[in-house]
């Protein structure tokens, strides 16, 4: 696993309520070095997403604590460039991952979380989010 550059943050959302879920994601970003903020409820994410520039979120396929993975990708639409939504679930199949692409998600991550394969698809949604920021920013100039 490699480091991006120290002046690149990569600030990630996750938005999981099982605890043991966020344990075993925290542990597998551990060598990154990459900012993990946590939300087990919806307002929670809202609030990191408001008070943060969030370029990744990770959240459950199933819906818990109130909420479900489409009202994170509702809610992030509302930024300029929308953070990139991750999914996740232990049951991840071609079905699922066709329904979140579908739906607007950036990628399927299954469970349990392989550091190599988290690392992967950060970065890929992580470096799609920078490319869009960068396009804001010319338009905005």
């Amino acid at each position: 696993m490699t480091h991006l550059s120290g002046r690149e943050r990569v600030s990630i959302l996750l938005a999981l309520c099982d605890p043991k879920e966020q344990a075993e994601f925290l542990g597998a970003m551990r060598p990154t070095g990459w900012h993990v903020e946590t939300a087990r409820s919806f307002d929670e994410a809202l609030a990191v997403l408001q008070q943060s520039n969030v370029s990744v979120i990770v959240t459950q396929h199933k819906p818990g604590a109130g909420f479900s993975w489409l009202d994170l990708l509702e809610a992030a639409w509302r930024f300029d460039p929308a953070p990139r939504i991750i999914v996740t679930d232990r049951l991840a199949d071609e079905a699922l991952w066709a329904e979140v692409l579908n739906l607007g998600a950036f990628d399927l991550l299954m469970q349990p979380f392989e550091p190599e394969e988290v690392f992967r698809v950060i970065t890929y949604a992580w470096r799609s989010w920078k490319e869009a920021a960068r396009q804001v920013r010319r338009g905005a100039a």
